[in-house]
């Protein structure tokens, strides 16, 4: 609903400003625009017609820039406390087992257990990483620590049983903390997020395209520069108008939406 409401209002304004402003009327020409990831390019074969005469269009969405995974993915997930030393002494973790539950939006729970007294204590922080320099900064209860951090595993997501590696100082004794992950962490939440490409027209209609339909068609390109999506069909203009227009839209909820119109130009017959 949200996304059709946009279209809406771009259709509208789109038109009356290519109306308004004029247009260079040119035989065969292609627009584009870019956003974070994607250039949106709009062809037509021509943008001078008659009521008479179909204009050819393709909309094609080529990616410009590689998808990034977040640099902190593998501190995401839940963990649990499996050796610590403090000053270079083993401490009995079985009697006191700790888990931090770590967040996508840098905060993350902590869980301090007794097994002797039964009680179990939870407390919640927030977290920034720093991947380059290998350092995590933790704020709990109002105590900031920066923690040096290294991992078992090369890549953005470490698996289940993998492990992170805490060394950080506290009250004036160094702390090394062994963490292993006790959950799987589902790497959907990392994916690229979807983009949608939009084709609308007026003063005409949108004719024998290559899609089922011209809405919210999901753009789902190989993470390789230079790769390509197209769709294209036929504007038909329509009866007793002048002008017309194709607009061609990519929206996403993480990146900037796009917007490429071409007006046409429409000469009636009698």
């Amino acid at each position: 609903m949200h996304r059709n409401l946009i279209l809406f209002f771009s259709i509208i304004i789109c038109f009356v400003t290519s109306c308004e402003e004029g247009f260079d009327l040119n035989s065969g020409i292609t627009l584009s625009e870019k956003n974070e990831l994607y250039t949106l390019e709009l062809n037509v074969s021509n943008n001078v017609t008659n009521d008479l005469s179909p204009v050819h269009f393709s909309a094609n969405v080529i990616r410009h820039l590689n998808y990034q995974i977040r640099s902190d993915s593998r501190l995401i997930g839940y963990w649990s406390i499996y050796a610590l030393t403090i000053d270079g002494v083993s401490e009995n973790i079985a009697q006191f087992p700790t888990d931090y539950n770590i967040y996508p939006d840098q905060t993350f729970d902590k869980i301090d257990e007794n097994t002797i007294t039964g009680e179990i204590l939870y407390s919640s922080g927030g977290w920034t990483a720093d991947m380059t320099a290998g350092t995590v900064t933790t704020s709990l209860q109002g105590v900031t620590a920066i923690i040096n951090i290294t991992f078992d595993h090369d890549g953005p997501i470490i698996p289940l049983d993998g492990y992170m590696v805490w060394n950080f100082v506290k009250d004036g004794m160094q702390y090394h903390q062994i963490l292993q992950k006790t959950e799987y962490t589902d790497p959907a939440q990392f994916t690229e997020p979807e983009s949608y490409l939009s084709i609308t027209s007026a003063g005409g209609t949108l004719e024998g395209l290559t899609v089922p339909s011209e809405f919210d068609i999901i753009i789902q390109l190989p993470n390789e520069v230079n790769t390509s999506y197209e769709v294209s069909g036929s504007f038909v203009p329509a009866l007793d108008f002048y002008e017309g227009n194709i607009l061609a839209t990519l929206d996403s909820e993480s990146y900037s939406i796009i917007n490429v119109n071409i007006p046409i130009s429409i000469e009636i017959i009698y």
